[in-house]
């Protein structure tokens, strides 16, 4: 699929996970979001998330066009290695797949998973191009609104969960401030409250380790957090991993300095990073909202410059 088209199925299943009624209305059940673009099974999920009412795992594939071999191969893919439900939502669907996932499920094995084929209105296709050339912000705007959703049908379904059954889903989890993981999930969680319209805090994330990593959009550039690195020091940064990209960091490096809003700001250079640390002495909470804040200001400063068009390298 081309980088245009992948963007424009993530922008679909991004709105999904901001109305999750919609989805609910076509699976009939409550659908509590947790990850896009879980990485499961050596492959990125669309949309992960559990049934709030009985903890079973749900997961979705999302697909712009009519039915695919692609995708009903990442379809059987989840179908062979889990119990639960899974969703397929494209805009039609070729009648040979889902024949040849009915038989699947119903002689192949005997395992308790529902299967949903959900079709969407193709004109929404339109819409999904038109967020697809604005900023992320611009796009977030409008989205927010509530005003341009795309209606969904449930197409087909193989049900063969028994009543009753329950799964071994976490609907809600508390902060662990003690482990990294605890941590950055809380972190994350900030990040994306303060910047809800920044897809790639949204994509799946490792946060087991002492570094929080978000791609800034840019081949070989992006932003690292962590609240308690291996020498005890709390940051945010951005940085480059190729020399290639060193010239983009020197740009947002002489941006900070002639902004007259932020150029007495800490931050720390070199050739290929821009850092800004964090008082250690802080408590948990105040240095995660010190970090959002400072967060901001990299985004403001580097994201036009990430963003343009233009290519300034030669």
């Amino acid at each position: 699929m081309s980088r245009n088209g992948s963007k424009k199925e993530f922008l679909f299943s991004f709105i999904l996970k901001n109305y999750p009624h919609l989805l609910e209305s076509a699976l009939k059940r409550e659908y509590f979001h947790k990850e896009l673009e879980k990485y499961y099974l050596g492959q990125y999920i669309d949309m992960y998330g559990i049934d709030k009412n009985n903890s079973i795992q749900i997961y979705g594939e999302n697909q712009l066009g009519e039915s695919d071999r692609v995708h009903f191969d990442k379809v059987m893919k989840l179908l062979s290695f889990n119990q639960g439900i899974v969703f397929w939502v494209a805009e039609s669907f070729n009648d040979y797949y889902l024949d040849e996932l009915y038989l699947y499920l119903n002689f192949k094995v005997a395992k308790p998973i529902n299967f949903y084929a959900i079709t969407y209105d193709s004109t929404y296709i339109s819409f999904l191009k038109k967020l697809n050339s604005m900023s992320e912000k611009e796009a977030w705007q409008l989205i927010e609104t509530g005003n341009y959703l795309p209606k969904l049908s449930l197409y087909d379904s193989i049900e063969i969960i028994p009543t009753g059954f329950v799964g071994n889903g976490v609907v809600e989890e508390n902060y662990d401030m003690v482990t990294p993981k605890g941590k950055n999930k809380y972190l994350l969680d900030k990040l994306r409250e303060a910047f809800p319209y920044m897809h790639n805090l949204f994509r799946g994330k490792n946060i087991d380790g002492r570094e929080l990593v978000i791609g800034a959009g840019k081949k070989d550039i992006s932003y690292s957090f962590s609240l308690d690195d291996q020498q005890g020091r709390a940051y945010v940064k951005i940085k480059s991993n190729s020399s290639y990209s060193n010239e983009l960091i020197k740009r947002v490096r002489e941006a900070f300095r002639i902004s007259e809003e932020l150029q007495n700001i800490d931050f720390r250079y070199n050739e290929s990073q821009i850092v800004h640390y964090v008082d250690t002495a802080q408590g948990l909470e105040s240095k995660v909202a010190h970090l959002v804040r400072r967060f901001g200001d990299l985004v403001s400063v580097a994201d036009p410059i990430l963003k343009e068009k233009v290519e300034y390298i030669s």
